[in-house]
């Protein structure tokens, strides 16, 4: 049976920090906030991430930023490439949304919630949820310099870093 909120809020932040703990990432929280932070170094760059429990729905989010603004100018290509890769990330339902900070340019990946229901959320599912993210924001963080550094065009972008599929999924052919 489903315990108390602050119990299944307590339980979702044990089962992050024994994640961090187990895949030796350095953390801190982040209390007035409710976050953990947490830093992943990727193959093609450095990724700040966050795990939000949000209490009122017993939930628990990955976040990774790209660790970079935006300019001005900008913008509108990479919310072009953004919105390509979202539609891709969404037909394949993978609980992955880039997003960007309309007021400073930051640009985010953010992992859909894991819920605390009548089951527990393992630590499983939080490497799952972690690594999946990190990977697809490394993945796709060339494109994106790309148009900023090189003025590619979203598709030209897109085209030149492909789409991704993380190992776990059946599409991908480390999977098969």
């Amino acid at each position: 049976m489903m315990g108390t909120i602050s119990e299944n809020i307590q339980g979702l932040i044990d089962t992050a920090v024994r994640f961090l703990e187990q895949d030796q990432w350095s953390y801190q929280f982040i209390e007035d906030r409710g976050l953990v932070r947490a830093g992943y170094r990727g193959e093609h760059g450095t990724w700040v991430c966050y795990l939000r429990i949000n209490p009122g729905a017993s939930s628990l989010s990955f976040y990774s930023s790209m660790g970079m603004n935006i300019v001005g100018k900008d913008r509108p290509f990479v919310l072009q490439y953004l919105n390509l890769i979202n539609a891709f990330l969404e037909s394949h339902a993978l609980g992955l949304r880039f997003e960007m900070d309309e007021n400073n340019g930051d640009v985010h990946l953010r992992s859909s919630d894991l819920q605390m229901d009548e089951a527990e959320v393992d630590v499983t599912q939080v490497r799952r949820l972690a690594y999946q993210n990190v990977r697809a924001m490394d993945h796709y963080f060339p494109g994106v310099i790309a148009m900023v550094h090189a003025g590619l065009l979203p598709e030209e972008a897109l085209a030149q870093v492909g789409n991704f599929l993380p190992i776990h999924h059946p599409g991908h052919k480390e999977y098969m």
